[in-house]
């Protein structure tokens, strides 16, 4: 989990980056955005799991923040339509 947290900082601090400096692609914004809100889903579903049912009591922040995080796969453009732009890119289609 800690890996995946680090290596996921990285890739949003690389894009922070490139937004500074004005050269982040729309395909990359998407690309950190559903990368980054998937893998905060497996790690908090993972934190659940590990807590076991007081994972789903909502006085544990674990739940809260698992309960929060499903709506991070929505909004700012679904993961679905994220998955179709990095596609096009890939694809060349426009």
């Amino acid at each position: 989990m800690a890996t995946t947290v680090d290596v996921m900082w990285a890739y949003i601090d690389r894009a922070m980056l490139l937004y500074k400096d004005r050269k982040l692609t729309p395909e990359e914004a998407a690309k950190v955005k559903f990368w980054a809100t998937e893998r905060e889903w497996e790690l908090l579903d993972l934190g659940v799991q590990l807590h076991g049912g007081y994972g789903y009591m909502l006085e544990y922040p674990i739940a809260r923040a698992w309960t929060d995080a499903r709506v991070h796969r929505i909004y700012g453009g679904t993961n679905e339509v994220m998955r179709e732009i990095v596609a096009r890119q890939v694809t060349g289609r426009k």
